[in-house]
């Protein structure tokens, strides 16, 4: 039940809690209402990505049992199929933007330039989401995916490099275009697939991945070059020197700059991992 309906509980909560009463408390303040929606952006983004990256699950699990379903809508006397009742959430983010577009449009129309203001920069929190939302949802359509990808944590990264085999050089014959994601909890390759028609966001599969704790050691091959090192432990319960480690990915960035922001993300992940698990 929790992959077909996600977090839409936290969401409802959320907006019942929290995004009513202080709508209901800035709507006549133009200033109330910019503020709000900046303060609450991240918040917005990380509960609506949660459910927009189950969504293709969700999706699949309502088609699989599409009979059930149909007939305990018929039985209820449901108007509207679950799968356009689960869209709903979505679609409130579309509706913010309208309300808020609106908004602003009118401010100006009216020669009010403090509050046109105020309102585009609502409108600007709220877009930041959106763009956030459908990054998620393309994400979540990954193919052939083993990952409960709505429990890795946040997305906090993710962008585009050049996967090579664990051994041998870089040449071009031996290079992959993948994406690679960074989640709180796990750093996921995926292979782009070819002849893909979509720019922005190709059609991805699953190619690899390993847990951010489970990370031993990040080396530069060169300047744009990367080596990732995974632990491996074959017996707990025997002393360190059962641990070994071997390279779970090679990967190439378009420019040093690129190459050394992933590091540096990657490696501030693991030291806040590192210190979640001492203080526990």
């Amino acid at each position: 039940m929790r992959e077909l309906l996600g977090n839409i509980e936290d969401l409802k909560d959320y907006h019942k809690k929290v995004i009513l009463p202080k709508l209901e408390h800035a709507y006549r303040d133009p200033c109330k209402m910019r503020t709000l929606f900046e303060c609450e952006k991240n918040k917005l983004s990380m509960k609506y990505g949660r459910y927009c990256i189950n969504s293709s699950r969700s999706a699949s699990i309502i088609k699989e049992n599409l009979p059930f379903f149909s007939q305990y809508q018929h039985k209820n006397g449901q108007t509207h199929r679950l799968d356009a009742l689960l869209i709903k959430p979505i679609q409130r983010i579309t509706r913010y933007h309208m309300f808020l577009s609106n908004l602003a449009r009118t401010s100006t129309e009216l020669g009010n330039a403090d509050s046109s203001a105020d309102y585009s920069a609502a409108l600007d929190a709220i877009m930041s989401v959106t763009e956030h939302t459908n990054t998620m949802m393309w994400i979540g359509e990954i193919k052939n995916c083993p990952l409960i990808l709505c429990g890795q944590g946040p997305l906090l990264k993710h962008g585009r490099v050049l996967s090579k085999k664990i051994r041998g050089s870089f040449k071009n014959r031996n290079k992959w275009p993948c994406h690679l994601l960074l989640f709180q909890q796990t750093l996921v390759l995926c292979k782009i697939v070819e002849r893909s028609e979509k720019e922005q966001h190709p059609d991805l599969e699953y190619f690899k991945h390993v847990c951010v704790n489970h990370i031993q050691g990040l080396i530069s091959e060169s300047s744009k070059t990367l080596k990732i090192q995974k632990l491996e432990i074959e017996d707990q319960l025997t002393d360190s020197e059962s641990q070994k480690s071997n390279i779970m990915m090679r990967l190439e960035f378009d420019s040093e700059v690129e190459n050394d922001i992933w590091m540096k993300a990657i490696l501030t992940e693991i030291e806040q991992l590192k210190s979640i698990s001492l203080r526990l």
